[in-house]
């Protein structure tokens, strides 16, 4: 059997901890990612069903964290995850 790569693992965590981010404070809607890291602790199989926890678990006005859990359909813990958004105030072009 194969299990879910490690790359799509670390895509749903960045996109579910940014969404997380923004519902619960939507004057967030412009911020990058700082830092991200994501720790391994045991491999999803392919075909099964995971479970995903996510929280912004604080807010400042230059700085957002976040965290994500994920679980296995037994809820056995596959992968943590932990980001820091770096909040915008304004829209800027790169020329």
């Amino acid at each position: 059997m194969g299990s879910l790569h490690g790359g799509a693992i670390f895509a749903i965590m960045d996109y579910v901890t940014t969404a997380t981010t923004i519902a619960a404070h939507p004057n967030l809607h412009l911020n990058v990612s700082a830092d991200i890291n994501l720790s391994y602790h045991s491999g999803a199989i392919a075909n099964s069903e995971i479970y995903l926890i996510s929280e912004a678990t604080k807010v400042g006005k230059r700085l957002a964290f976040s965290e994500c859990s994920i679980y296995s359909d037994k809820m056995e813990l596959l992968y943590r995850g932990h980001q820091t958004h770096a909040v915008l105030n304004e829209v800027f072009v790169l020329e």
